[in-house]
């Protein structure tokens, strides 16, 4: 490029002009907003025409694409013949790695929607998120509506408005999302990996903005406890309420806690808590719950066990999240106090890898001899070679005649397309092979379904 001969001092090479760069830089002065047209560590220029004259230090922020500020600082005019002014950086100089980083990011956006552009999406899939984003558009058009009468009616009005429309629309509403989910599932199974990024990307670009509105739907995305699924998800399921600022988020955030795969976490708590109670009266029983998340499953069996056969009852509870144990501890010791019952309590902060690697007092749960062990939310993240060791050292942990269980959300989930279009919420899938894959040799076996048959859970017995 060209250099430009400037009276006092010129702005240090290497420049780049915004022109050819990827990414667009605007600088702030006098309170207004300006296209930079070349850039360098030390300096700037600006077309002059329209440009107050600053004849003095000034502040200035330098933004990218207009919106987001990467420069704060003092510049100070540098006088040059031509129809661009030209300013120093009196105060700290512009980092020549962040200018070239940021060109590097915008080729890999450039890039990004390029090789989305050459992905072609059908045309069925594109009238679908258009019938999609109409249909919910409306729904939160009416809502916002009634809202707005709302506004001045009584706290009691209010109520019983939230409860007219949960009985009565909310029904209808479940049923034309869940068609719209079977279908997003379809397309879903017959997208290369390609097409599937693409989609992703539009269906998130035209219809996302509705599903954030659910306070669940958002927890998911923000992963708040640094993974999804984590014990306060599980426990919104499980309570399975109305929340949200308004008629439509709430609507939003009832459909997503009673999903298919939402209505399999509440199965599998009744699974486990009757599978439990069934084994009262058996004598000593010492029961592992891994990744044991909230434990309600738990906590229903100490609300139902008869006090006299409670202290027969062991429970070790593991999860890696020591919020969950203290969640969970604090919720079953009240149950346990109230109640006057006699079982213990072993609350673990222990990961898989702990597990596997027989770290801490991962070690020593081997030499207890577990009556049953059971996970339900761990093995859906678990690769096959992580999940067939887990297995194995699981197996070897049960004492004669003792049993574990383990589930996994399996290939025919339709409601795993919707859930990762909208939240990012990511799931290992296992058809009965897979899991059938899992057993170690020589181990009895059997494999059973949900009541939607979307998740398959794998008996093994010692």
């Amino acid at each position: 490029m060209k250099s430009v001969a400037i009276k006092r001092q010129e702005v240090r090479l290497p420049r780049y002009l915004v022109s050819e760069l990827a990414v667009k830089f605007s600088v702030e002065l006098n309170g207004i907003l300006y296209a930079i047209r070349d850039i360098s560590e030390s300096g700037f220029s600006v077309e002059s025409r329209g440009v107050a004259p600053i004849t003095s230090r000034r502040s200035c922020r330098i933004f990218v694409e207009e919106t987001t500020l990467v420069y704060e600082g003092e510049v100070e005019r540098v006088p040059r013949d031509s129809e661009l002014d030209a300013y120093m950086f009196v105060s700290k100089p512009l980092s020549r790695n962040l200018i070239e980083n940021l060109e590097k990011a915008a080729f890999i956006k450039q890039s990004v929607e390029a090789s989305m552009e050459n992905v072609e999406l059908p045309q069925a899939f594109k009238n679908f998120l258009i019938d999609l984003r109409h249909y919910l558009f409306h729904v939160k058009q009416r809502c916002d509506e009634l809202d707005q009468k709302l506004r001045v009616e009584p706290f009691d009005i209010k109520e019983s408005s939230n409860v007219a429309i949960e009985a009565v629309f909310f029904p209808w509403f479940f049923d034309k999302m869940i068609a719209f989910s079977q279908t997003l599932h379809g397309f879903d199974r017959k997208f290369t990996k390609e097409q599937k990024a693409s989609a992703i990307t539009l269906f998130r670009e035209s219809v996302q903005e509705f599903y954030l509105t659910s306070d669940f739907v958002s927890r998911i995305i923000a992963r708040p406890r640094g993974y999804v699924g984590d014990y306060e998800m599980m426990n919104e399921i499980y309570d399975n309420n109305s929340v949200g600022s308004s008629t439509f988020a709430r609507l939003m955030y009832k459909y997503g806690i009673n999903e298919m795969s939402s209505q399999s976490v509440r199965y599998r708590r009744g699974l486990f808590c009757k599978r439990m109670l069934a084994m009262a009266g058996k004598g000593p029983m010492a029961i592992a719950s891994i990744a044991c998340g909230p434990a309600r499953e738990v906590a229903d069996f100490l609300a139902a066990i008869d006090p006299k056969a409670s202290g027969d009852f062991s429970f070790y509870l593991i999860d890696q999240d020591q919020e969950a144990l203290l969640s969970a501890k604090r919720r079953l010791v009240d149950i346990k106090l109230n109640r006057q019952l006699n079982c213990e309590f072993h609350f673990l902060p222990l990961s898989v890898k702990d597990i596997i690697s027989g770290s801490n007092s991962a070690g020593a749960l081997g030499q207890i001899g577990f009556n049953f062990i059971y996970s339900a939310g761990l093995y859906d993240y678990l690769t096959q070679p992580a999940a067939k060791l887990l297995t194995g050292i699981l197996a070897e942990w049960l004492q004669p005649h003792g049993s574990m269980i383990v589930g996994n959300y399996n290939t025919q989930n339709s409601t795993h397309a919707i859930s990762e279009y909208s939240a990012g919420w990511p799931l290992i899938l296992r058809d009965e092979p897979e899991m059938v894959d899992l057993v170690p040799a020589g181990r009895r076996h059997e494999l059973h379904w949900d009541d939607n048959k979307i998740n398959i859970y794998l008996e093994i017995r010692k």
